[in-house]
């Protein structure tokens, strides 16, 4: 019985404080059971990803607008209107949802409203769609906040779910192998692809710890949202230029131009 006196208070003062405090949809407002965050009428609204996509970003393409290649290879098929033209540093990105409508009010609520716990959310879905990609990789890592933005928000969002996939996955998570040099505003404020590529320029770097573990290996970097590519690529020619063997990004989200 003494065992399971601290099971009883958890479960009471849990009990206590549903009652006190119930558990809404982050969107509607309406009562939900357990630990959910959203109820089933707004999840359905949510736009995942289905069908064909394309091979480099990611982003849903009809198969009427998929671009054939000249010389085509098996690893370079297709390239979409989104990412034409754009020379990523890492090999793909799978993303789970367009960032559009109630997924990018979801995404803001996690970042910039201090809802922290939907990182539980977020890692339950990328785990139940995307684990086959996730498992292809010896270690999972997240996209660095530089220091004043992470004093500010209290935490780093990409790293709080890229631990979590871990967890659950067993792929490795190497926790702050990068890191951001100087200051750069935040990329949602530059204006054009060149100005972001500006912006990141020298700004990552891997701590040299980690050195012999990423040598040869295959890296997957988790990060929120993928726009233009420049971020997560200056992240993947930092680990290239540690003879990392082989990089590619996993997001929540892809925007569409």
């Amino acid at each position: 019985m003494i065992k399971k006196a601290p099971y009883i208070f958890n479960s009471m003062f849990h009990s206590m404080m549903d009652i006190i405090f119930p558990n809404r949809c982050e969107f509607c407002g309406s009562l939900l059971e357990g630990r959910s965050y959203i109820c089933n009428n707004c999840e359905l609204k949510l736009e995942y990803i289905n069908g064909n996509t394309c091979n480099r970003c990611g982003a849903p393409v009809p198969q009427d607008s998929l671009k054939m290649k000249k010389n085509i290879t098996p690893d370079d098929v297709y390239r979409c209107y989104n990412c034409d033209g754009f020379d990523f540093s890492f090999n793909k990105n799978e993303s789970l949802y367009v960032y559009s409508g109630m997924i990018r009010k979801l995404i803001h609520m996690y970042k910039f409203e201090r809802r922290w716990k939907l990182y539980s959310y977020f890692s339950d879905k990328l785990v139940k769609y995307k684990s086959q990609y996730i498992k292809e990789f010896d270690f999972i890592i997240a996209v660095p906040l530089n220091r004043a933005r992470l004093k500010k928000r209290g935490y780093n969002q990409s790293s709080l779910i890229a631990e979590e996939i871990s967890k659950r996955t067993g792929v490795v998570y190497l926790r702050d192998i990068l890191h951001r040099k100087g200051y750069s505003k935040p990329q949602s404020v530059a204006a054009s692809v060149e100005e972001r590529y500006i912006n990141m320029k020298d700004k990552i770097e891997v701590d040299p710890k980690f050195l012999g573990k990423i040598k040869n290996r295959n890296i997957l970097i988790f990060d929120d949202i993928l726009t233009t590519g420049i971020t997560a690529s200056i992240c993947a020619d930092a680990l290239y230029n540690k003879k990392a063997k082989n990089v590619s990004l996993l997001t929540i989200a892809r925007t569409l131009r």
